[in-house]
């Protein structure tokens, strides 16, 4: 039974535990809610976290997200909570999808309990209003520098109508990564089904060449 504030229960059993990786998604809006439900689709623990103890608590009953996703019933490896400590409990792996204006703040209150080598996927849009800093930066700031940190630049989730169309378009998702082999890591997590991370650099070369 999934719950708020539980335990983390164990991966798929039908993928090898190799295989299987614990996540945390913060923000559970319609993209961080999108994202959890395709880590968890393809079989990893995924715990999404959003600050609304009340929506948290009916997302658990109701395996689905009322206010975005309504109409989606979360994958069994998708655990809903409000506590910050339970949704980054042995997390390999933290997607950052709160809004711009408010991701400084949750990291702070995240930052003691980020697992050690967790890696920080930024998956918000924007800049931060009063610095002019990108997200990245300020997740570096608040975590001082202890974590690794890719950014996620997808398809926008107002641009897709249901989460199937979600699942069943094929998007390139870039991952600025200045470390080859965390780019690597991250690329053999997320690229499964249809979401691809491309390192940086291959783009990069990509773009000097007029290729796409």
């Amino acid at each position: 039974m999934s719950s708020v504030e539980g335990t983390p229960e164990p991966g798929n059993p039908g993928r090898g535990n190799e295989d299987v990786h614990r996540a945390a998604v913060l923000g559970a809006g319609s993209w961080g809610t999108a994202l959890a439900i395709h880590l968890g689709s393809v079989g990893h623990d995924v715990a999404l976290w959003g600050r609304d103890a009340v929506l948290m608590a009916t997302m658990a009953e109701r395996r689905a997200n009322p206010t975005y996703l309504p109409d989606v019933t979360f994958p069994a490896p998708l655990r809903p909570t409000a506590s910050l400590p339970s949704a980054l409990h042995d997390a390999r792996h933290v997607i950052v999808a709160v809004p711009s204006h408010g991701l400084r703040m949750v990291m702070r209150n995240a930052a003691a309990h980020l697992p050690e080598g967790a890696i920080l996927v930024s998956a918000t849009k924007g800049i931060e209003n009063d610095t002019l800093k990108r997200m990245s930066e300020v997740l570096e700031e608040e975590t001082g520098g202890r974590h690794a940190v890719v950014v996620l630049i997808g398809p926008s989730f107002q641009s897709l109508n249901t989460l199937q169309a979600f699942q069943q378009s094929v998007h390139a998702v870039v991952s600025p990564s200045e470390i080859d082999s965390l780019g690597a890591i991250v690329q053999k997590t997320a690229a499964e089904n249809d979401l691809f991370l491309t390192n940086f650099r291959e783009v990069q070369l990509r773009v000097a060449r007029g290729e796409k």
